[in-house]
Order: structure tokens, then C-alpha cells, then sequence
């Protein structure tokens, strides 16, 4: 079958995207378009190289998209592979190129926000389909795609209220065909749970960072003190600070419940300190220790 898949944002999600679409997607008739638009002519063709490197299936038809969003016509799926903020008003832009078939979906991590504001518009219920993927690294930028980003990892599927079953089957049959294991959740609870498992880290990640600054001295100082654990650490502070104020602003609430409850805990390890010898912290140490080997 002739699908034409759109990709909108070039950075890692969306380039990685690229690459599993023409790997899994191996019908020749297929065709890619791309388009993204913070990057200069140069960055332009390096990209195309790239991505024509590293394909599997070179003979995939690929295109870079010069007239958006006129060129995404007849497209069979969209996906919105930019920051969060960007999302709603990408929709309402590429609104008028909806087509009978075409399913769009994004890759934000923020869902809630998405979903309320796309369900003010009864055009998108049958055509966008919200998705998280919860996949990722601490680089940004299409450099660092990766073909098996997806591979394995969930995708959370977040519907607005009325959407077609059909619409929501297709769009998980999508993440199958590339490997991924899609699963449908309810918006508010897919933010609340990230908040802890994803928000929360983050920002304890990049506050660590700041902190050690502050007490140790300068790069040079603190490189002879860290060793492989506050790398490990540490390492998603590297994320890509645009996308983190989007994800900030939008689950908010529930990154301060996080941070409140984290910071009750906190006080009472600190006031467990005054009994440094207790037989209760190597219980502390254990139940933290098999609770992480059972998420491995």
C-alpha cells in the first residue's frame, strides 16, 4: 500500500522516527517527507544524508518538505515531533490538509494540557490521536538518532474523548509495525505517574548539578570527586532545555506534589541521621536495592 508518512521536527525523536519508519516500513511505494523549521540549507542536507545512511531501505522515496504545511496533503500519518507548546497550534495550522484518512499524532510527554485544549476542537477528535513514547536520550538533535529508539519501549496512547476505536486501533497498529509496545491510558493518570518517574528525577537531576557547583568549585575541581554515580546520576540533565520549560509548565501541579512529598521523606532521612548507627539503614539501603533490580 502507497502511505505517505510526514514527519514534523528533526531533532532526536523526530529523526529517530525517520529512521525506524524506513526500516519497518519496507514497501517501496512508501514515501517520507520531512520538515523543520529551525534548520538552515546546510543542516538540511546533512540531515537527508544522514537519514539516507543509515536507512535500511534506500529506496524509500524522501522528501524534505518546502512548502509547509501544504506538502503534507494526502498524507496517511502526521507526527508532531516538537516541544509540547508546540503541538496545538501545529494542528490548528495543518488543520485544512486533514484528509478522510490521515491520523495525526504526537510525541510530547506532557499530555493533559495536549488533550484539553485539542478536544476544544471537534475537527481534531477524528484525526489526532495524542501519543508519549517513552523512549529517549540526554542528547538532542538529529545527530544522535537512533533507528531502535523505539524498539520495545512503551507508547502511551492518550485519546480525546470520542475518538473513533478505529482511529486508536490504527495508531497502535503504527507503533507495532515499529516494534514499540503501545498502550492506552487516561490522560491525567499518564501525567501524574511521569511526574514521578520522569518530571521529578529530572529536576532533582539538574538541582544536583547546581548544588555541587555550588559546593565543590569549578568543572575542574569537581571532576576529581564524581566518579561513574553522579554521572549515572546526573546524565538527564543534559536534556534539551526547551522541551523541560514546556513539560514544566504544563504538569506543574503535579511535579510539586512530587517535589513535596519527596521533600517530607527527605526530612526524616535527615532526622534519622542522628542515629547514624541504626540497624534501620541497611534495611533503608535493601528494600531501595531489590526494589530497583525488580524494575531491571
Amino acid at each position: 500500500m502507497n502511505q505517505k508518512i510526514s514527519i514534523i521536527g528533526t531533532g532526536l525523536l523526530g529523526m529517530s522516527l525517520a529512521l525506524a519508519v524506513t526500516q519497518n516500513f519496507s514497501d517501496n511505494n512508501n514515501s517520507l517527507f520531512l520538515w523543520d523549521p529551525h534548520l538552515d540549507s546546510v543542516s538540511i542536507k546533512q540531515l537527508i544524508m544522514r537519514v539516507r545512511q543509515l536507512s535500511k531501505n534506500k529506496k524509500m522515496k524522501m522528501k524534505w518538505i518546502t512548502k509547509f504545511p501544504d506538502e503534507i496533503t494526502n498524507s496517511k500519518y502526521v507526527l508532531l515531533c516538537s516541544p509540547a507548546a508546540t503541538i496545538v497550534p501545529l494542528l490548528k495550522k495543518i488543520q485544512p490538509q486533514f484528509n478522510q484518512n490521515m491520523i495525526v499524532m504526537d510525541v510530547a510527554s506532557v499530555k493533559n494540557h495536549i488533550v484539553q485544549q485539542s478536544e476544544k476542537n471537534t475537527l481534531f477528535i477524528n484525526h489526532f490521536v495524542p501519543c508519549h513514547p517513552m523512549t529517549g536520550k540526554e542528547k538532542s538533535g538529529f545527530q544522535w538518532a537512533d533507528s531502535n529508539l523505539y524498539k520495545n519501549k512503551t507508547i502511551f496512547i492518550t485519546p480525546l474523548k470520542g475518538t473513533p476505536n478505529s482511529l486508536i486501533q490504527q495508531t497502535a497498529n503504527f507503533w507495532k509495525k515499529l516494534k514499540a509496545n503501545p498502550l492506552i491510558i487516561d490522560p491525567l493518570q499518564h501525567d501524574a505517574k511521569v511526574a514521578w518517574t520522569s518530571h521529578l528525577p529530572h529536576v532533582l537531576a539538574c538541582l544536583l548539578v547546581q548544588l555541587v557547583k555550588e559546593n565543590v568549585g569549578s568543572p575542574q575541581e569537581i571532576r576529581k570527586f564524581i566518579g561513574s554515580g553522579f554521572l549515572d546520576f546526573t546524565r538527564i540533565a543534559s536534556g534539551n532545555p526547551q522541551i523541560w520549560k514546556d513539560i514544566i509548565s504544563m504538569n506543574y501541579k503535579n511535579i510539586q506534589l512530587t517535589i513535596r512529598k519527596y521533600r517530607v521523606e527527605l526530612m526524616k532521612l535527615e532526622n534519622k541521621l542522628n542515629y547514624p548507627t541504626s540497624d534501620s539503614w541497611e534495611k533503608f539501603f535493601q528494600v531501595s536495592k531489590k526494589q530497583r533490580e525488580k524494575l531491571l
